[in-house]
């Protein structure tokens, strides 16, 4: 009998770590005492467009400007976010004309019935001053009619500008050429503004105080320094209702002192 030679054991082939697994390489299970698998290689970076993994953070309270007021986490008031509201929106500023027409009805609605009213203390403080001989009464009539004067001025203005609604700030001058006046902050005309806007700026300042300066100095026969400064004083009121002429937002002096506008009705 002739024997044959023992069969040596043949191992496999070295596995190339570069070469790419045989086909279904990946589904077969390994056998005992095999090779290990060759190493996976790492998940590249994503794409800068990908999302990022994790969960998602929940959207909390809108600030009030959005996304781009960043910094604000606080809760939204009540109604939500409102705009300011602003002088356009409460009404287009008035022009020059319309002023000065609604100003001038206003001066003599209070003038004619100011003036009646003059003639008849006039005429009994003339009398009075014959009768006694004495020039206090003329004085004393002189100093009624400038009290009833501004009576009469600040119950006109101060009644009609406070009336609600619709016609809050508006004289009947105002009334008629489709203008009123209003705050700056939106709210209504109240007799706080009257009594700056009216009764301190236009009747007193700007049209009394130069009267009474004359008189004052006429007393102490500086008449004619008198008339100068006067003169120099109506100068300034006329430069306060000539000045919306040249202003951004139409104002006169005692509109810029009372903060108020007068706008389009």
């Amino acid at each position: 009998m002739s024997s044959q030679p023992p069969e040596r054991a043949t191992s496999p082939p070295p596995i190339d770590p570069q070469s790419p697994p045989p086909p279904g390489a990946a589904n077969r299970p390994l056998s005992p005492g095999g090779p290990p698998p060759p190493p996976q290689s790492p998940a590249g970076p994503q794409s800068p467009g990908a999302p990022p993994a994790g969960p998602q953070s929940s959207a909390g309270p809108q600030s009030p400007g959005g996304a781009s007021a960043a910094g604000y986490s606080g809760p939204v008031p009540p109604g939500g976010w409102q705009q300011p509201q602003t002088m356009a929106a409460r009404g287009a500023l008035a022009d020059w004309g319309p002023r000065l027409g609604a100003t001038l009805i206003d001066f003599l609605l209070w003038f004619v019935v100011s003036f009646l009213i003059g003639i008849v203390i006039t005429v009994a403080s003339g009398i009075g001053s014959v009768a006694t001989g004495s020039s206090g009464v003329a004085a004393a009539g002189t100093i009624v009619n400038a009290l009833i004067g501004f009576a009469l001025y600040a119950a006109y203005t101060g009644f009609l500008m406070v009336r609600p609604g619709a016609r809050n700030g508006q004289p009947l001058g105002k009334q008629l050429l489709g203008i009123r006046v209003a705050r700056v902050d939106g709210r209504p005309v109240k007799l706080g503004s009257v009594a700056v806007r009216h009764w301190l700026m236009k009747y007193l300042l700007l049209g009394y105080v130069p009267v009474l300066v004359f008189y004052v100095l006429s007393l102490s026969n500086a008449s004619g320094i008198g008339a100068l400064v006067m003169l120099v004083l109506y100068l300034v009121t006329l430069l306060n209702y000539l000045w919306p002429l040249w202003d951004k937002q139409n104002r006169a002096f005692h509109d810029m002192v009372s903060a108020t506008r007068v706008v389009r009705a």
